[in-house]
């Protein structure tokens, strides 16, 4: 059925050599196979084989082959198998698995930060959030890789590593929009900035992780988890948005007006949060600021 969600089979692949290994294939509905959020991810990962020899690709997840079936044309995506995404890894209920201190937390950054260093070579990929980070097992070690390429911007392909493109067509997480998505009118563009904006609020979810394990309380209910990171973005960025339940909002929606008493009251759980990690990760927390303010 057109309507039906993208899905994710276990199958096998057979190379030119003979060699069979296991593989996810992705698929998807007719009607998005057709689109050219679709198309568009084909071509990007054509033009990263093209530009990128295996080892300096080696944080971007490996596509084996894409296609349509026949009769029925739904898009398919041939890829290496994962071990699980850093999204399960944070929902799967155990102790957080980076570390009780900053030079943990900063070792989790550098490694989410590694793929976008890959990335950001040809692309602004708009939609990092844990799900499309996952764990591959090779030589015996666990590496985090970039996944999802669908709603990715290519660049230009200049020198200038602040280069700004227009926003075509996309899909992204609206928890973890950048700011310069919130534009003053229709044809905004972006930088790899918006990318690093949405490492931050990973960091601020790694966080919250730590917390709820040490009060030895499961992982936040999935809408609870969305409001309070939304919460923490307006916080930096000084303004609310629209809706943090479905679209992002074309707008800026209301700035925060600090000499209001409401404003505290109404972001008193964020500002908290906010705190703590100031109060347990200092060093952490310097560096998430730090990046907020060159961003914004």
């Amino acid at each position: 059925m057109d309507g039906e969600k993208p899905k994710v089979f276990i199958g096998y692949f057979t190379a030119a050599d003979g060699a069979i290994r296991c593989v996810a294939v992705k698929s998807v509905n007719r009607t998005e196979a057709a689109s050219s959020l679709f198309r568009n991810s084909i071509r990007l990962m054509a033009k990263i084989y093209e530009k990128f020899e295996k080892e300096q690709r080696k944080h971007l997840v490996e596509i084996i082959d894409t296609g349509y079936t026949i009769p029925h044309m739904k898009g398919i995506v041939i890829m290496e198998m994962g071990d699980e995404s850093l999204h399960q890894r944070l929902k799967s209920g155990r102790p957080p698995a980076f570390g009780e201190n900053d030079s943990d937390l900063m070792s989790a950054i550098e490694n989410m930060a590694q793929p976008l260093v890959e990335f950001h070579e040809i692309a602004i990929h708009m939609d990092v959030n844990p799900r499309n980070y996952l764990y591959v097992s090779e030589n015996g070690h666990l590496l985090l890789k970039l996944i999802d390429f669908e709603g990715s911007q290519l660049l230009r392909g200049n020198l200038d590593k602040n280069e700004c493109v227009p926003i075509g067509e996309h899909a992204f997480t609206p928890e973890y929009t950048g700011p310069e998505y919130y534009g003053e009118h229709g044809g905004r563009e972006i930088s790899t900035k918006f990318d690093i904006w949405s490492v931050g609020i990973i960091v601020f979810e790694i966080l919250l992780g730590h917390l709820r394990a040490e009060q030895r309380e499961g992982p936040m209910k999935e809408d609870d988890l969305k409001a309070k990171l939304f919460a923490i973005g307006n916080l930096f960025l000084g303004f609310t948005r629209n809706n943090p339940f479905g679209s992002p909002g074309e707008l800026k929606n209301l700035p925060i007006d600090y000499s209001k008493r409401e404003w505290f009251e109404q972001n008193i759980n964020a500002m908290e949060t906010v705190l703590q990690l100031w109060q347990k990760f200092p060093k952490t927390a310097l560096l998430v600021t730090v990046m907020a303010r060159e961003i914004l």
